[in-house]
């Protein structure tokens, strides 16, 4: 008895962790203006891009005058300098 409980907790956490990782990839986003002033500054056809990925739950962003996106993930606590090649320094 003992096993077939093993096993099927087993499997129900593969499944949620697959269900998960499925869900997370298929994810789409899209500019969704709540103000005609957003459009000024947005042109209407601009797509959204990935530039970095890896992160938990981040925060910010925010650019400096260097030209650099820093966001910070709060799942670890640190700030991250997101570089365009689709790659992050701590």
């Amino acid at each position: 008895m003992k096993l077939g409980q093993a096993f099927l907790l087993q499997l129900v956490t593969v499944l949620c962790l697959a269900m998960s990782l499925f869900a997370q990839k298929t994810r789409d986003f899209k500019l969704e203006p709540l103000s005609p002033k957003f459009s000024e500054l947005i042109g209407r056809d601009a797509k959204l891009e990935t530039v970095a990925t890896g992160f938990g739950f981040t925060e910010g962003p925010m650019w400096d005058p260097a030209g650099f996106l820093y966001v910070s993930d709060e799942t670890i606590n640190k700030i991250f300098r997101v570089i365009r090649t689709a790659k992050r320094k701590q």
